[in-house]
């Protein structure tokens, strides 16, 4: 079942977009939002109530991206269909992701091809995200966002690009997990490849200014690794 929200200050529009949603998938919902305090009220509550947004970028006096930012958590794989009357506002740049823009009025082809790619990223999302045990609860986290994890004696804290995170269990065992992205370079530490910004071969300088060592024993396979993982060495900074 596929689970919309329409969010818009013109009702005849939500409608339309509502009725023809119903129209293009046979088993959905659709719930209706008029403006930005329903918005914010029902992204405050809950953010995983829906598998695609589409909502006017200007809700009133208010911005919806600036709303969505606030209020939508990094490792909800919602996606979000901003639509405007104004193509600038389209082709501005945002930092928005799991996102993408639709002009109005808009066409039933246009909105079929847009929720499409919406579903299409959403699987792709939903794949590559891993459980991380927290106290009582499951938090599912991005690989594409994990930058790198410190293990202590049995306590992990995982690095993302918008939380730490710490949980119980083996370096070994979250490592399982993860894809060919991510190397232990040491007992304490693994790294996401694509976040190194410097390998000296003796650490890994991370993007976000971190220093990951890398122990003694494993500086001959980690260099095969990376450098066969990153393949054009002309992407990465090296001082080795």
């Amino acid at each position: 079942m596929k689970r919309f929200i329409v969010c818009d200050d013109d009702p005849q529009f939500v409608e339309y977009i509502a009725q023809t949603l119903h129209e293009l998938y046979d088993r959905c919902t659709v719930e209706h939002m008029y403006g930005p305090d329903a918005l914010e009220a029902s992204l405050r509550m809950d953010a995983g109530s829906a598998d695609v947004l589409l909502v006017d970028i200007q809700l009133r006096s208010r911005n919806a991206i600036q709303i969505i930012q606030k209020h939508l958590k990094p490792s909800t794989s919602m996606q979000v269909i901003y639509i405007s009357g104004y193509i600038n506002y389209c082709t501005a740049v945002y930092d928005t992701p799991h996102s993408s823009f639709l002009v109005k009025p808009v066409s039933r082809e246009e909105l079929k091809k847009a929720v499409d790619r919406a579903f299409t990223s959403l699987e792709l999302s939903r794949m590559s995200r891993i459980p991380i045990k927290i106290s009582n609860a499951t938090s599912m986290v991005s690989q594409d966002e994990l930058i790198y994890a410190e293990s202590s004696g049995r306590r992990i804290r995982i690095v993302t690009a918008q939380e730490e995170l710490e949980t119980y269990s083996k370096l070994s065992s979250l490592a399982e997990l993860l894809d060919e992205r991510f190397l232990i370079c040491h007992k304490s530490f693994l790294v996401n490849m694509d976040y190194v910004k410097i390998f000296s071969g003796t650490s890994f300088l991370m993007n976000d200014g971190t220093e990951i060592p890398i122990s003694q024993t494993k500086r001959k396979s980690v260099r095969q690794c990376f450098f066969h993982y990153i393949g054009n060495l002309s992407q990465v900074e090296s001082t080795c």
